[in-house]
């Protein structure tokens, strides 16, 4: 199976943190009408090259399917695009290093979610995977309700080569 390269998509991995780990693709149907859109993924992601196997993703499947079973919904994973805002797994916790590596996936995203069925959901789970959508570093919670139309995106945002800073010089004693 060929390696999935988010550059060949747009991505700016050369600017990226994270320089091009193990990029976790994104799956499910190209004109899916829902997206579930995660932050970044983990180590079972990564492991598995599939988003959202995880137990957080194990547990979301879950409630996804009791909630269509009782709402007499079908709409199994399998028709749902699943992806992250930041394809490749954090090196730290750094909130400068998660906004740099959404800010560098954000073509590549841009471009997957422009080819969703033009009514589709997306369903942005965190806060990196809501500012990918808004470019507004707001907690979720802030904007309920908060409904964005596909052709609305927000501009992606420009990333610049990051210049290393002059390591200071030791004093002699």
């Amino acid at each position: 199976m060929k390696r999935y390269d988010p550059r060949a998509h747009g991505a700016r991995c050369d600017l990226c943190p994270r320089k091009m780990q193990t990029p976790v693709p994104p799956e499910g149907p190209k004109r899916a009408m829902l997206c579930w859109l995660g932050q970044d993924p983990g180590k079972n992601e990564v492991k598995q090259l599939r988003p959202f196997v995880g137990a957080t993703g194990t547990r979301l499947a879950g409630l996804w399917e009791a909630g269509c079973e009782a709402n007499k919904v079908a709409l199994p994973r399998s028709q749902i695009w699943v992806t992250n805002s930041a394809l490749c797994l954090p090196l730290t916790k750094s909130a400068s290093e998660a906004k740099r590596a959404v800010d560098c996936c954000a073509p590549r995203l841009r471009k997957e979610l422009l080819n969703l069925h033009p009514s589709a959901g997306i369903l942005a789970m965190g806060k990196w995977a809501f500012y990918a959508m808004t470019n507004k570093l707001k907690g979720i919670g802030k904007f309920s309700g908060f409904f964005k139309e596909l052709k609305k995106l927000p501009p992606v945002p420009e990333v610049k080569e990051k210049k290393s800073k002059p390591r200071k010089k030791e004093k002699k004693t």
